[in-house]
């Protein structure tokens, strides 16, 4: 008797814990509908019905966990064609391999301890899925090696993996999901040393004179400075937490962040000694950022004749730009005389407070959406420059290479 008793009780907190589940999951849905019919602008591609008809249908489905809600939400927004429009990448469980690209080539970077030797291998396919239809589905390559990605989108329906890679041969790897996870103990490939364009991360921005002296290179890694922050919070009467809000950066960033106007006065300074002959810029790996903040750089940089010509002027891209970095780009070569160098691109250009965030209320998830409708815009370098996957072992910033051999 007493075990019926507590069947039953089991049961019955069961569906009370099931019925709120299923409560927040159509609450999500409902915030993010209302919110989206507002925004005439992102319905371009979209229709506002299929857009309705779609959430509805959601509502109907039972998501057993956060990540089929995370996906049956990313098939949603996919719906309105604009990659600027996304959900917030959310940490996962990953297998155990993680795969890059180079060149038009995907290989392992990282994988299990118990298949070390396959390192380095070209992948070509996963659970005989060829790895080009994989990504049709996504356009981040760490998501072939989430779990519940391979799952929801039914390219993996059993509790082993096999990935169809190639060395000197054609080999398939039998990964057991069950008695393998990602722990964080996985064979990785360490580049020989750090490209130039990876080092002092943590700065926002800086200047090194290479190549004996004669080139400067300008790493820019965040568009944002001092001046231009406090030049915004005071124009348009923000406190410091709406302020970081505004630029998704963190709170203690807005009362560190570094002065850009005397950087730029120490910069063109060094331009006065007549052996530095070319100027480089990079914003590879730039995340957030606004044009605006560059405005006193281009006044000077447009004055100085010696350096603004398509001999001397660089700009450095490669296909992981940003939305902030490719407008920046753009905002260079517009207003410059600059030559683009590296990897042909289709991306959305927009400055970071033009990408508004929705945060729903139950899951957590952040959605991002635009405020303004942008197009997608393309840039075709000057220079080509593509990464392989030799350089990347090597350490070897190929983009960098091309333009000093010029």
């Amino acid at each position: 008797m007493e075990r019926i008793v507590f069947l039953l009780l089991f049961y019955f907190f069961l569906n009370i814990s099931f019925s709120q589940i299923q409560k927040q999951w159509i609450s999500d849905l409902d915030t993010l509908k209302h919110s989206f019919l507002e925004k005439e602008q992102l319905f371009k591609h979209c229709s506002k019905q299929q857009f309705i008809d779609k959430l509805e249908q959601l509502k109907k489905t039972n998501p057993k966990n956060l990540e089929e809600q995370y996906w049956l939400i990313t098939d949603v927004l996919n719906l309105f064609k604009q990659p600027i429009i996304q959900i917030k990448e959310a940490n996962f469980g990953h297998l155990p391999f993680r795969v890059r690209e180079f060149n038009g080539n995907y290989y392992l970077t990282r994988i299990s301890l118990d298949f070390e030797n396959n390192l380095g291998a070209k992948i070509q396919k996963i659970n005989e899925t060829d790895i080009f239809k994989l990504l049709q589905k996504t356009q981040n390559i760490e998501h072939l090696s989430i779990k519940s990605f391979l799952e929801h989108y039914q390219f993996n329906k059993t509790d082993t993996l096999r990935l169809n890679i190639q060395t000197n041969v054609n080999q398939l790897i039998n990964i057991d999901l069950k008695t393998i996870n990602d722990d964080g103990l996985l064979a990785t490939i360490h580049p020989k040393k750090t490209p130039f364009y990876l080092q002092k991360q943590d700065r926002w921005f800086w200047s090194y004179g290479i190549n004996y002296g004669q080139q400067m290179y300008f790493k820019l890694n965040r568009g944002l400075s001092k001046e231009f922050l406090k030049q915004v919070k005071d124009s348009l009467q923000l406190s410091d937490y709406q302020l970081a809000k505004r630029y998704h950066i963190r709170l203690q960033e807005v009362y560190d962040a570094p002065k850009f106007n005397d950087f730029t006065e120490k910069l063109f300074q060094k331009f006065k000694k007549r052996r530095y002959k070319k100027l480089f810029i990079d914003v590879r790996n730039l995340k957030i950022g606004d044009t605006k903040m560059l405005i006193l750089f281009i006044d000077k940089l447009q004055k100085l004749k010696r350096i603004n010509r398509k001999s001397r002027l660089f700009i450095f891209v490669d296909k992981q730009l940003s939305f902030a970095a490719m407008n920046i780009a753009l905002y260079f070569k517009q207003h410059t005389n600059a030559t683009i160098v590296g990897e042909k691109l289709t991306q959305t250009a927009c400055n970071t407070n033009q990408i508004n965030e929705l945060i729903l209320p139950n899951s957590n998830f952040y959605i991002r959406y635009p405020n303004h409708d942008f197009k997608a815009v393309q840039i075709e370098p000057k220079i080509k420059a593509v990464h392989t996957f030799e350089q990347f072992v090597n350490g070897i910033d190929p983009i960098l290479q091309k333009v000093i051999e010029e």
